[in-house]
């Protein structure tokens, strides 16, 4: 086609018709111009579908990432349970001032440990690779960082303040009550729900009880203990809405581009 107005144009120009010659020109310029708009336009196009095709892969990560998240925070809110039923219990067998139990071993091996969450951030390391405009949807793109950024690191805060209490002060406060036997096939506490491994897991044996039930001191990082489970205990809880939350918001996202 530009051939054909080319040699139009220049014939034009032999014959002097200068009008009718920049009017070819013009057009011929006016196509061209087209021509690249329009493959411009295919460009940007084609480069948007990639955009969206990165954006819905890095997304149905971060929804992998966060359904283990969530298996992960029931165990952790499983275990912070016991934890506090454990602390209450023993301060209760210290106030009725109960006999021993080899039962009591579950109480011990709950009232000192905290567990300890490992998200999954394959997706959202991924997102920051590629870059955060990557997602579209502003509220979206809130949500995750609001996560990742803020609840998450929120939690792990809340995990080192527990540490610290646990290593500097309860730990070895109570260490001294351990004893050197092991148990095995011991009666699971009724008011306990225990995981299926934690029930085959040999528990460490309490010594001097009568010395632990006096320990005052003891009683109250028990105490404190049973406070520091139920405030983690909140910020899991708080952490589980707002994932189920950002994973309704992913699926809405991910089933709307089908």
């Amino acid at each position: 086609m530009l051939r054909v107005f080319s040699k139009i144009r220049r014939g034009l120009f032999v014959e002097g018709k200068l009008l009718r010659y920049l009017s070819y020109a013009v057009g011929e310029i006016v196509l061209v111009v087209i021509g690249i708009l329009i493959a411009l336009q295919v460009n940007n196009w084609n480069e948007a579908r990639k955009d969206r095709e990165r954006e819905l892969t890095i997304l149905k990560e971060i929804h992998a990432d966060l359904h283990i998240d969530l298996e992960e925070f029931d165990r952790n809110i499983n275990h912070l349970n016991n934890q506090q039923v454990a602390c209450r219990r023993m301060l209760e067998i210290v106030r009725e001032d109960q006999p021993f139990d080899e039962s009591f071993s579950f109480y011990l091996f709950y009232i000192q440990r905290y567990p300890r969450f490992t998200p999954k951030t394959g997706g959202y390391q991924l997102l920051q690779n590629k870059g955060l405009e990557l997602i579209g949807d502003d509220g979206l793109r809130r949500a995750i960082t609001d996560l990742y950024e803020y609840g998450y690191p929120y939690i792990k805060a809340n995990e080192d303040d527990l540490e610290l209490f646990n290593s500097s002060l309860f730990a070895p406060a109570l260490n001294k009550y351990f004893g050197s036997e092991l148990l095995s096939d011991v009666n699971v506490p009724a008011d306990l729900e225990l995981p299926p491994s934690m029930t085959e897991q040999p528990l460490v044996n309490m010594r001097a009880f009568e010395a632990f039930k006096k320990d005052e001191d003891l009683h109250a990082m028990i105490r404190s203990s049973e406070i520091n489970a139920g405030s983690y205990l909140f910020s899991h809880h708080y952490s589980l809405r707002e994932i189920r939350t950002l994973i309704a918001k992913l699926e809405a996202e991910i089933d709307g581009s089908n």
